[in-house]
């Protein structure tokens, strides 16, 4: 097959849904933005405490690598108002024991999607 025949479908990056766990129940949400040390989250009307600890397990869109690691809650943002209104919260994440192979997942996604130059 030559390269002509190749079909390529864009997929969207973002959101990322993910499960967070640490609490007492799993909570799921949705990832909208990542980066090599951690991300931004929405959580919709869960409540978390600034250096909270937690583990996150989410699926890289496109390469479909798993990512499950610790992270730790720096900030979080209480009101954020979505665009079809409603209000939820956004908590940004760092990850506290990244192994190398998926740090260097999460780096090649980041190129792939051109959110960072390689």
């Amino acid at each position: 097959m030559n390269s002509e025949n190749i079909i390529k479908k864009k997929v969207k990056p973002y959101p990322i849904e993910c499960v967070l766990t640490g609490k007492a129940q799993p909570i799921k949400a949705k990832i909208v933005k990542l980066t090599e040390i951690g991300f931004l989250v929405n959580v919709g009307r869960e409540f978390f405490r600034t250096l909270e600890a937690l583990s996150v397990d989410f699926v890289l869109p496109v390469s479909k690598d798993a990512i499950s690691t610790e992270v730790k809650v720096i900030t979080t943002y209480d009101n954020y108002k979505e665009p079809n209104g409603t209000s939820s919260r956004l908590v940004e994440m760092q990850f506290t024991h990244l192994p190398d192979n998926q740090s260097r997942s999460i780096y090649n996604f980041l190129v792939a999607i051109k959110q960072i130059k390689s």
